[in-house]
């Protein structure tokens, strides 16, 4: 075979060497190639795997050598540097055991059929020659095969030599063993050769080769430990030798070899004669063996030519598999076994196709058949050949063209067991051999007519070939119940076979232990007698034994087995009934084997009846449903009416009318008419029925829930009909096909089922809505009940036209009416009346055709609805043009009869009154007026009413007569006329004012005239032309009038210069003494000619009907650039909007600061400035923002004019923007204070005093200083120039404060000089000392010096003062520019501010940061009382000001000083945050214990002046001296004194109190009783008891 295999690593690596490349696999599923270069012989090629599985090495026919890595790649060539003979080689041999160094992995010898071996070191880098070797001296025909030793440093070669013994020794077989060893010459041989070859003898050789009298080895192979040495000789002998000594163990010829003729089952299938032409029977090597491996030490493989493959043992060669042979195509290649997984071997399939020509073939036309040896060709065929070329003269056609196909196949062989090989012959669907195997080694047989069965369709004829032969009953009762059959007659036999099994026999014979029963009646039977007489034989045999079997049972013992058999057959005849049905149900048993679903069976068998019925229903199968309330009525019948109501909505009732309920006439409800499929079984009969389990009601249907009231075992009649109604409505309400509920209910009444005559009418009317009418939506029969009578009739009267009204009227309407009188009868009327009302809103036409048709008479059969119907028409009419209708019908109606009817006589009377409103109308509709007939009727009797037509009407027919004075004068007529004959309500004095208020609207100046001569309060008189009015209207009810009027004329004007306003004017002005409200008016229309000047642009109605007028006040302003500087005219205008004199004041604010914005934004300081001091002159709070807007602008270079600007603003600010407005004003006071320091530098400080600070004041471009008369000013000196300065301070600050800090001797002299003691001057520290002008903003403080603090009387510096000023000056300019100072300059000051104002004392320490200093500036004060107290002070406001929940309450400083301290001392050090709050604390507590001694210092002087406070502080003795010695007085509170003290400062409290009662005694002046007083109320002998042995020693 030209392919080989080679396997490495156990089998995880897989070489395949194919024609043209090897393919490489390993167990990871990784797989790659490569291609070999065309061969010449290519069955010499081999690869070979290293032992780490890392290196492949391929050989071919010439002796070249490839090494290639795992995926494919070619690492280099293997060659040696010595000239060698190009050969094949025989063996490729690899060796670990000489490799000493990590850079190789192995060693590879490769051995040709020469003799000649070479040895190298590999690795995947390259690599390296070793030895080399030849053993043709020993083999001088050359060597034939070669094997290495698996363990040991051992070679084995076979080859020919002529010497060669006739023995078994291994040199009679041309077998020698070699060492391998690590030096020259590598290879020493383990046995003498007696005549080694010489070099002639070797050279001739290699020319004449040496014929050889032993049977040559061609292949050999080492057992996997290396025990024994397997070989082939080339006669198909197989030999096995021990190793390492060499010795024969067995040899068998191949005659002698079992099994070595076995032909493979596919050879056998050949008849003889054409199995004796194959090439392989004509080979004589045909059962040779070719290739020999190993599968153990004990057990070789041999494949042979033949095909066959066999594991045989060492010592027998017999098959040690109990298995056929197996058999490959071709001679395999075998591997070795690995793993003890089995071997792999590598086949080939060779077939000899043809091609024939075809019209369907294959895409070239061909198609391909497997070619059948041909017999040899006979005489006579060759004879018809001859002649055929003969007298033709051309060659005769050539036979049909074959090639050979070769398949090569890679199979793996492991070890297996019969089972095993049993499971794979089912798998294979091999079931002969797998028959066979059962028998032989006793396995299951049922498993294989169980695959069978299960392979193939169910059919009578599996049923009788598979199903029958098995013996497992379970199994095939289970298959009965479970296969699924693709016809009926299978699935009947199937059943009925598993019934057989289950029958009474098998179960009986179960009870009794006795499997062996016999399911036929073997008694004779005469065939003389009549079938029937037969069958009743029959019949009365089988009761008889059925009945004796049973007898044996008892029924008290049964066992679960038995149980189950029962519940089996139970179920199987379930199935059977349900076939049957399903048969019936697809029309019989001649069709069902057409239409047989069998999917649909499967689950139709196993439902509950009321479930299968369910889902018949579901699907519309009527016939199925009848079938299920026939034979399952048990079941069905009480869901009768439920599953009616399953089937679809949209199925035609006339559909499934026999399944409806029914009813007699008399009211009886018809019952189901049922049948039974077949008699009883035994097991549902007796004693057996309790043992059958009762299959599991499946609840797989979900019936609506309002159907559940229809489950019953007998349905009622009353229940039948609300199942018809309630069914009818859901048809409706689910599909909209109210034809097929209408057909419902109909099928109801001639079933004769009452109560349906209700939803009958309205499935009716919606009958004639929908298929009569064709209305566009679909009401329903749900909101049919909800919509009005007269809603369906215009529903159904909607589609008519004028042509078709009167008959519709007739055809569709009348029925409706008639529907509705079987049922209401009161009702038909009003619906036809309110109908026809709501067609004659908008048009009378159609009434009208309705009265003049003759067929009315069929619709309104009375007179008096015909006059109600009429007028109620008429007077719904809103149209103005329908008179001419409304006088066809008014004469259409019947004329006054002479009956006495009141009725009808009262119906005359407003026919009357309808004709006079009829005449009337015309009337008015000649002056365009809307009324209506009906309201005019309806308004004639209201006054309200009657006075709004008047008012229209006069307004109308004054405007359309204005210009003609005659036309003016007949209007006025008409209007008089039209009030005494129909609005009669309306008084004539109320008349006049229309005609005033129509005059007026005229706006014409001689109607304005002619309507003042009406009014009182003019002085018009009254004009001739109106003196039928009679008398002017009052002047009160005039000016109203005039006032609405004047609003219609400013409301009609499109602008200010719109002569609407002038005519609004003239009407107010007609009045002699105008009122208030028309004042306002007038000032209104002034206001408005102001705008106009002003160049507003608005609607005069949007000016009044804004309520915030002072919004056009802004319009004004900024109509044009410059109107903002007309003040005086723009405060006019204020006033003149808002006219309230109380808001005088206010609306000249609002409208200043207006201004003050627009000069500010249109860069007009000065005025600006000017408008802003107006403002604040007036206390008018709302302009703080125009003033602070104008206090940040550049440009002003007043500082003063700008700080009053952030004043006011400050003053009267929101609270969001106070801190942004202080930070303004800081920054303006920096530029003040910076401004004072240099007045204060040029004018009053002393200059010589300080030259380093005037040297750096100049150096830093801070202030310009004049010195000696000379002006030295900075050119560029400006307020720009100065804002750029003050950023510079904090660069040069710290250069100014150490010169400052040099001359702190001077200021603190200036400081002393002017200082005094807080003690001389106040001792309690519960006040606080602020200037005059903060005294009312704090309760615990007392003023300062009127001299020093009143604002209005500053007195000028001291000239010893005047440093003091510059440095407290410049003190705030670095503080306010975020600056530091130096420490002993800031001491001072503070010293200073703190004995003449505590708040700006107070307010600097707040600023000062570093704890440090803050305790250096109270060392300063000597630590006094006061001073402790406000450090104590400090630090507590410091504390609750860093804690987060202070941070947004109320002001600290509002709160007393007691409170502020105590709320920080409650404080826990824990729950502070930072480590400067803890800081503050741990002062805080020094602080407040040094405060306690100092208040106790302050104390003692009280008691006893003499004492030494500062000796008390510092002598332990000294202080418990001078403690007992203040309680040795007589005085009570100088005593408890003492005591608080004596606690305090840890002195013995004993002393104290003897001291105490020693005094006491001494005062001689103390009355006895006034002694033991004192002594019971503080417990002085009580306590002096304590220590009897002290007490007693004093």
């Amino acid at each position: 075979m030209p392919w080989k295999l080679a396997v490495g690593l156990d089998g995880s690596l897989i070489a395949i060497q194919k024609d043209d490349a090897v393919e490489i696999r390993s167990a990871e599923n990784v797989f790659s190639t490569f291609p070999l270069e065309p061969d010449s012989d290519p069955c010499l090629r081999f690869v070979s795997w290293s032992p780490d599985g890392n290196l492949l090495v391929h050989c071919n026919s010439t002796g070249k050598l490839e090494a290639f890595d795992i995926a494919g790649n070619r690492l280099y060539e293997i060659f040696s540097s010595r000239e060698r003979i190009k050969e094949a080689k025989i063996a490729c041999l690899f060796s670990e055991l000489r490799i000493s160094s990590s850079n190789w992995i192995t060693e590879v010898m490769f051995i040709g059929f020469s003799g000649d071996l070479q040895g190298f070191f590999l690795s995947h880098e390259g690599f390296q020659e070793t030895c080399s070797y030849s053993f043709g001296r020993y083999y001088p025909g050359g060597v034939t095969a070669a094997a290495h030793h698996p363990t040991q440093p051992a070679l084995f070669i076979a080859g020919i030599r002529s010497d060669c013994k006739h023995d078994k020794s291994p040199s009679a077989y041309g077998i020698s063993s070699w060492r391998i060893v690590d030096s020259d010459p590598y290879f020493k041989p383990l046995q003498v050769f007696e005549n080694p070859a010489s070099i002639i003898s070797f050279l001739s050789s290699k020319i004449f080769r040496p014929k050889t009298s032993y049977d040559v080895v061609i292949q050999m192979s080492c057992s996997p430990e290396g025990k024994k040495l397997g070989l082939i000789h080339l006669s198909g002998a197989i030999s096995i030798w021990n190793i390492p000594s060499l010795s024969l163990v067995n040899y068998w010829n191949l005659e002698d070899q079992p099994d070595f003729d076995a032909l493979s089952p596919k050879m056998q299938t050949i008849p003889e004669t054409k199995r004796n032409k194959l090439p392989l029977m004509k080979n004589p090597r045909k059962y040779h063996p070719v290739e020999l491996s190993w599968w153990s030490d004990e057990h070789i493989i041999i494949s042979r030519l033949s095909g066959s493959v066999t594991v045989c043992g060492v010592e027998s060669l017999h098959n040690v598999l109990e298995l056929p042979i197996v058999f490959l195509d071709g001679p395999p290649h075998i591997s070795h076994a690995y793993r003890k997984q089995g071997f792999l071997a590598l086949e080939c399939e060779v077939k000899n196709l043809i091609r024939k020509r075809t019209v369907s073939g294959d895409e070239n036309g061909y198609q391909t058949f497997d070619e059948e040896p041909e017999e040899e060709e006979n005489m006579l065929e060759k004879c018809k050949r001859i002649i055929y070329t003969l007298v033709t003269d051309k060659q005769p056609p050539e036979k049909t063209p074959t090639f050979v196909s070769n398949t090569f196949r890679l199979l793996h062989i492991k070890p297996t067991t019969p089972i095993e090989v049993f499971n794979e012959k089912l798998d294979l669907e091999e079931y002969g051999e797998a028959l066979l195997l059962a028998r032989r080694y006793d396995l299951d047989a049922d498993l294989v007519f169980q695959r069978q069965w299960k392979n193939k369709e169910v059919s009578l004829v599996t049923i009788k070939d598979y199903l029958h032969k098995i013996k497992n009953t379970k199994w095939v009762l289970n298959e009965c119940l479970t296969r699924p059959a693709n016809d009926p007659d299978s699935a009947r036999e199937l059943l009925h076979y598993g019934l057989k099994l289950c029958d009474l026999e098998p179960f009986v014979a179960l009870a009794l232990g006795n499997n062996d029963y016999d399911y036929d009646d073997d008694e004779f039977e005469d065939p003389n007698l009549p079938l029937d007489v037969i069958m009743k034989q029959r019949q009365q045999k089988l009761e008889y034994r059925r009945k004796r079997l049973i007898d044996k049972v008892d029924i008290d013992h049964i066992s679960n087995e038995q149980k189950c058999f029962l519940n089996k057959r139970k179920k199987l005849l379930q199935y059977s009934d349900r076939l049957f049905i399903y048969e019936l149900v697809l029309g019989g048993f001649h069709r069902a084997s057409e239409l047989f679903d069998s999917k649909f069976y499967m689950s139709f068998r196993v439902k509950d009846p009321v479930a299968a019925a369910y889902d018949f229903a579901n699907i519309g199968n009527h016939d199925a449903l009848a079938q299920m309330f026939t034979y399952h009525s048990h079941e069905t019948l009480p869901y009768r009416l439920c599953l009616l109501s399953c089937i679809p909505e949209t199925a035609v009732p006339y559909s499934y009318r026999s399944l409806l309920p029914e009813c007699s006439v008399n009211g009886e409800v018809f019952q189901w008419e049922t049948s039974e499929i077949r008699p009883r079984d035994w097991s549902e009969l007796g004693k057996f029925r309790a043992l059958v389990e009762q299959l599991p009601v499946a609840e797989e249907f979900a019936i609506d829930d309002s159907y559940n009231q229809f489950i019953c075992q007998d349905c009622n009649p009353v229940m039948i009909s609300e199942w018809y109604i309630q069914r009818a409505k859901d048809i409706d309400e689910k599909t909209r096909l109210a034809c097929n509920a209408a057909d419902l209910i109909r099928l109801g009444v001639e079933r004769n089922i009452k109560g349906l005559e209700d939803i009958y009418n309205d499935l009716e009317t919606l009958e004639t809505l929908i298929y009569e009418c064709q209305i566009e939506r679909y009401p329903g029969l749900k909101n049919l009940g909800s919509i009005s009578e007269e809603d369906i009739a215009r529903k159904i009267m909607a589609k008519s036209t004028p042509e078709s009204f009167v008959n519709d009227l007739n055809y569709l309407l009348l029925p409706y009416l008639d529907r509705l009188e079987r049922t209401r009868p009161n009702i038909p009327g009003n619906v036809l009346k309110d109908y026809l009302v709501s067609l004659s809103e908008d048009s009378l036409s159609l009434v009208a055709l309705l009265y003049q048709a003759d067929a009315r008479e069929d619709l309104i059969k009375s007179d008096k609805m015909l006059i109600r119907i009429a007028l109620d028409c008429i007077y719904a009419c809103i149209s103005p043009s329908e008179t001419i209708n409304a006088f066809r019908i008014y004469e259409s109606l019947p004329d006054r009869s002479d009956e006495d009817d009141d009725e009808m006589n009262g119906l005359q009377d407003e026919l009357d009154v309808l004709h006079v409103v009829l005449q009337k109308f015309d009337v008015l509709k000649a002056f365009d007026t809307t009324i209506t007939f009906g309201k005019l009727r309806s308004k004639s009797e209201n006054y309200h009413e009657s006075s709004k037509i008047l008012r229209h009407f006069s307004r109308q027919s004054i405007a359309k007569a204005a210009s003609d004075e005659n036309e003016c004068r007949t209007a006025l007529k008409v209007l008089l006329k039209l009030r005494q004959e129909l609005l009669s309500k309306v008084s004539p004095n109320q008349c006049c004012e229309f005609i005033v208020e129509s005059l007026l609207s005229q706006g014409r100046e001689n109607l304005i005239h002619l309507a003042a001569s009406l009014l009182e309060g003019t002085d018009v008189p009254l004009d001739p032309r109106l003196a039928d009015l009679g008398c002017k209207i009052p002047v009160s009810k005039g000016q109203e009038i005039a006032l609405k009027i004047s609003l219609e004329f400013i409301d009609s004007a499109s602008s200010f210069d719109d002569p609407a306003l002038l005519q609004a004017q003239r009407c107010l002005e007609i009045f002699t003494e105008p009122v208030e409200t028309i004042n306002q008016q007038l000032d209104f229309i002034s206001a408005l000619f102001i705008l106009e000047e002003f160049g507003v642009q608005a609607l005069p109605s949007q000016v009044r009907l804004n309520e915030d007028k002072i919004f056009y006040v802004k319009e004004a302003i900024l109509a044009r650039p410059v109107n903002y500087r007309k003040k005086q005219k723009l405060i006019e205008l204020g006033q003149l909007l808002i006219p309230e004199s109380t808001k005088e004041r206010e609306i000249e604010g609002l409208v200043l600061n207006l201004i003050a914005e627009a000069a500010v934004k249109a860069n007009d300081n000065s005025f600006a400035i000017e408008t802003c001091k107006t403002l604040i002159k007036k206390q008018f709070k709302n302009a703080w923002k125009v003033c602070w807007k104008l206090a940040n602008k550049s440009g002003i270079p007043d500082l003063n004019q700008r700080e009053d600007l952030l004043n006011f603003a400050i003053t009267y600010c929101s609270d969001h923007l106070m801190s942004e407005i202080l930070q303004d004003k800081n920054n303006l006071m920096i530029e003040i204070l910076k401004s004072r320091m240099q007045e204060l530098c040029n004018n009053k400080l002393d200059l010589a005093l300080r030259p380093e600070i005037l040297f750096l004041l100049k150096e830093e471009s801070i202030l310009t200083v004049n010195l000696g008369g000379h002006e030295e000013s900075s050119s560029d000196y400006s307020l720009g120039n100065v804002r750029k300065n003050i950023f510079q301070v904090a660069a040069s600050a710290k250069r100014i404060i150490d010169v400052v800090s040099k001359g702190g001797e001077v200021l603190s002299t200036n400081m002393e000089r002017n200082s005094y003691s807080t003690s001389d001057v106040h001792s309690n520290n519960e006040f606080f000392r602020v200037p005059e002008f903060y005294e009312d903003a704090w309760n615990e403080s007392y003023k300062s010096s009127p001299s020093e603090t009143r604002l209005e009387s500053i007195p000028i510096l001291r000239p010893e003062n005047e440093l003091l000023d510059f440095f407290r000056l410049f003190v705030n300019y670095l503080v306010l520019s975020n600056e530091s100072l130096n420490r002993n300059v800031w001491c001072d000051l503070m010293q200073h501010e703190f004995e003449d104002n505590h708040l700006q004392f107070h307010a600097l320490m707040l600023y000062q940061t570093d704890l440090a200093e803050v305790s250096k500036i109270f060392e300063r004060l000597k630590f006094t009382e006061t001073g402790l107290f406000y450090l104590t002070y400090q630090l507590s406001v410091r504390i609750l000001a860093g804690m987060q929940h202070f941070q947004t309450s109320e002001n600290l400083f509002r709160r007393s000083f007691r409170e502020v301290i105590q709320r920080a001392l409650k404080i826990p050090k824990s729950k502070l945050d930072t480590n400067e709050l803890k800081q503050c604390h741990d002062l805080l507590q020094q602080s407040w214990k040094f405060l306690g001694d100092a208040i106790q210092g302050r104390q003692l002087k009280q008691l006893d002046p003499n004492v030494d406070t500062g000796r008390f502080a510092v002598d332990r003795q000294y202080k418990s001296d001078t403690i007992i010695g203040l309680a040795m007085t007589s005085d009570e509170s100088i005593f408890k004194a003492a005591l608080k003290l004596a606690e305090r400062f840890d002195v013995d409290v004993w002393e104290v109190k003897y001291s105490y009662f020693a005094a006491l005694f001494l005062d001689t002046n103390l009355p006895a009783g006034s002694l033991e007083v004192k002594l019971k109320e503080n417990e002085i002998l009580q306590d002096l008891k304590e220590r009897q042995e002290d007490l007693e020693e004093r």
